[in-house]
């Protein structure tokens, strides 16, 4: 993805709404990870 495309979100509407189900990807990755880390950090003070 081009900036200029970003840029020009009323030439492109399709590829806007393609943008922001990216973006709600990109949140759900980040809260596995997050997720994932936080239950390392646990299972290390446990044990």
């Amino acid at each position: 993805m081009s900036l200029g495309e970003e840029n020009r979100p009323n030439s492109h509407p399709l590829k806007g709404m393609e943008a922001d189900v990216m973006s709600l990807e990109q949140l759900i990755s980040l809260l596995v990870l997050v997720v994932m880390i936080i239950e390392l950090a646990l299972g290390k003070k446990k044990s």
